[in-house]
């Protein structure tokens, strides 16, 4: 991981996370992930497809969180798995951070 290359982005709320790049290959990777972590649920088949795709898109946001963050400030918890999960489940910060990822793979 080259973390000379890491970039920071701002997500509100007085939260930046430092992130290595981006690109389509890590948002085809988290897309891979959600569809399997979304297959693994026993009741996938029987959930409305809102719901479904609400969690697909949860995966893939988490997935991609878990790859690329690297680095904080605003957080009083070290930059883990763990807390970056806890992060990404703020919903004004998760779609932050994705709407930003997104614009760094387009950009690359």
């Amino acid at each position: 991981m080259n973390l000379a290359s890491a970039t920071w982005i701002d997500l509100g709320q007085g939260v930046r996370v430092q992130v290595v790049p981006v690109t389509p290959g890590a948002l085809a990777a988290a897309r891979a992930e959600s569809v399997t972590r979304l297959a693994a649920m026993p009741d996938a088949d029987t959930m409305p497809r809102d719901v479904r795709d609400g969690q697909l898109i949860a995966f893939r946001i988490h997935a991609l969180a878990i790859s690329s963050i690297v680095g904080w400030e605003g957080i009083a918890a070290p930059c883990d798995p763990e807390h970056i999960t806890l992060l990404m489940c703020r919903p004004e910060l998760a779609q932050e951070f994705w709407a930003k990822a997104r614009q760094m793979a387009e950009a690359a």
